[in-house]
């Protein structure tokens, strides 16, 4: 039973000194769900004795988010706002049988990697340790970790490991914190009751007796309350209301300008505890509230404000790309609605992953690796579209590129005969491609930025105006130029976004329009005459100018000790090999990506697209 009222709860939200916003940050299966569950439990919205059983890991009300839908790949947070808590204790006291001083050892290697770390960020900080099992709902809170050894003859504390009479002295860590822990676990797991009564022994009688003694709820209510600061110095302000018009801004929008920008009522304001949602009139800045009505307005990110001038706030950035894909089918086809709204929710409840429906109307799901997505679709078919699903094995991303300049002019003719396109392409010079990803280099540039091509000469920058391809002007003194310009643009955006060699994205790649021949009539020059003109001259440029395909390379560390890998995005490497061959590897990839993409299973050559006078 709940503890507390909504009432209650409402008048806490008013004292923002008393308000703390924190996340659970751990890999898979490292016990983040058994934690959070022992402070909801200490609301009340569980019963204590299934604090480590009950999967309840959606609750918000008490500000406590776990991320248990992805690994971890961001940086630490500064040591100032963070808390480190050793745990699986138990694990290492009952399965591995350490004892004191090798488990002293073992924790001491723990502390030293988190602090090179957080030391990358910020200054470590003392009294932020625990140890403890959140499986037993138990935490012992660590305010002095150092070396200090405790003489019982002389009755005092020293930095010396012998004493007077040359005798061995323990650690005071092992003697006062873990022999203790020690000998409840031994005494508790050497117990033998009754043959009658065996509801209260082994691992039970131990978590009932570290859960009373050490209770992992009261632990961590006291350690957030001390250790996290009030979020009252955070930049949000004001008061959202019921019924109030805002100003809802996407990650893309540009003050001033109206796109990626709508003005709509907030329906209604809610307070999400658990699994249940609690209406509530208004909510005071520094606390975490649910809006209805602003959802389908964003996909993943944004800004709501009522204020006209104000800026959106910078968009998150991580440090990898969806590069391993996997494709998602229902059983029962009568679920397919239920899959497309599925992965929308997917698609907003986690900004790494990607959900894509390709032209063959296969479902695709990009994440940051094999595991990542793993626990999404889990989450898709257990969670959001809640039903049984067919995944297939995963598949790594490529992407397209040029490695020299086209060889010749391309033409190409549109389907009715009477328009012209001439077209090449070429790699972009070094650094370029780098510099368009980090933001450096747009279209929208000044006229007179000095570069390999003048700005006011580039049309666009695509697919979409995110990947780093760009569509140049050097035509001289051509007619009805302006009134084709969109058709061209469309299908440059088509083409770089599904590729001449197997439709995978174009990378590093400048499409210079070299001359255009168009038919006086209106009618004989419409968007349906040149977008598959353009794209059909694009693909012949692409294959006169050497494609190669390009992979993805991560960034692997090793750490010493207990060694583990750790991998995140790097870059894009081409392969030096043409995908023409069937004996290697290029060719191999192109004629799978093809087959998983329902396309012909070989490149189409170039007289499909290249056109004679």
């Amino acid at each position: 039973m709940v503890n507390i009222t909504i009432d209650q709860i409402r008048m806490i939200m008013d004292k923002k000194s008393n308000i703390r916003n924190m996340s659970v940050v751990a890999h898979v299966d490292d016990g983040k769900s058994t934690l959070t569950n022992s402070l909801v439990s200490k609301a009340g919205i569980i019963v204590s004795t299934r604090a480590g059983e009950t999967p309840f890991w959606w609750w918000t009300l008490c500000r406590v988010y776990a991320s248990r839908r992805r690994p971890f790949y961001g940086r630490m947070l500064p040591s100032g706002s963070s808390r480190c808590l050793m745990n699986k204790m138990d694990r290492g006291l009952l399965e591995l049988q350490l004892e004191p001083e090798e488990l002293d050892l073992t924790l001491q290697c723990i502390v030293e990697k988190v602090n090179v770390i957080i030391s990358t960020n910020g200054n470590t900080v003392i009294g932020t340790l625990g140890f403890g099992s959140s499986l037993h709902s138990w935490d012992f809170p660590l305010k002095q970790f150092g070396d200090k050894y405790f003489d019982p003859a002389a009755s005092k504390f020293s930095k010396s490991a012998t004493a007077a009479d040359g005798k061995e002295l323990p650690r005071t860590f092992s003697q006062l914190i873990l022999d203790p822990i020690f000998k409840i676990f031994d005494a508790i797991m050497n117990f033998k009751n009754e043959e009658t009564d065996k509801g209260s022994e082994g691992k039970q009688l131990l978590r009932a007796v570290m859960c009373r003694w050490l209770p992992a709820r009261d632990t961590l209510h006291q350690v957030i309350t001390s250790h996290l600061p009030s979020p009252v110095t955070a930049v949000f302000s004001g008061i959202v209301s019921t019924g109030q018009k805002v100003r809802i801004m996407g990650p893309n929008y540009t003050p001033g300008k109206k796109e990626h920008l709508y003005l709509k009522p907030i329906q209604r304001t809610i307070l999400m505890m658990g699994h249940y949602i609690k209406p509530i009139e208004d909510v005071h800045c520094g606390n975490i509230v649910g809006l209805v009505g602003v959802d389908q307005f964003l996909v993943k990110t944004g800004t709501i404000t009522t204020f006209e001038h104000a800026h959106n706030l910078k968009v998150m950035k991580f440090s990898f790309s969806p590069m391993v894909h996997i494709a998602v089918e229902v059983k029962n086809p009568a679920d397919l609605p239920k899959l497309v709204e599925g992965s929308k929710r997917l698609a907003k409840s986690d900004p790494k992953v990607q959900c894509i429906i390709e032209q063959s109307r296969e479902f695709i799901s990009a994440g940051a690796g094999e595991l990542h997505l793993k626990i999404c679709l889990k989450d898709l078919e257990e969670v959001h579209a809640c039903i049984p699903i067919k995944k297939s094995d995963p598949v790594m991303s490529y992407r397209e590129m040029v490695s020299e300049e086209s060889n010749q002019l391309c033409l190409s003719q549109s389907p009715n005969k009477h328009n012209r396109l001439y077209m090449k392409v070429r790699p972009f010079p070094e650094g370029l491609t780098e510099d368009i990803d980090k933001g450096d280099v747009s279209c929208c540039q000044g006229a007179e930025d000095p570069g390999p091509v003048p700005a006011r000469e580039i049309w666009c920058i695509g697919p979409y105006g995110t990947r780093p391809n760009i569509l140049v002007d050097v035509t001289k003194g051509v007619q009805y130029f302006n009134v084709i310009k969109n058709s061209i643009v469309a299908g440059f955006q088509w083409t770089t976004k599904e590729g001449a060699l197997c439709e995978e994205h174009m990378r590093g790649s400048g499409i210079d329009i070299h001359d255009i021949a168009l038919h006086a009539d209106t009618i004989h020059r419409g968007g349906g005459q040149i977008i598959p003109t353009a794209r059909r001259v694009l693909y012949a440029s692409a294959h006169t100018a050497q494609p190669r395909l390009m992979e993805p390379i991560y960034l692997v560390s090793n750490t010493g000790g207990q060694g583990f890998l750790k991998c995140v995005f790097d870059h894009w490497q081409f392969l030096l090999v043409g995908p023409f061959d069937r004996s290697n590897r290029p060719c191999q990839a192109v004629a799978e990506t093809r087959k998983r993409k329902r396309l012909e299973g070989n490149i189409p050559l170039l007289n499909n697209f290249l056109d004679k006078l």
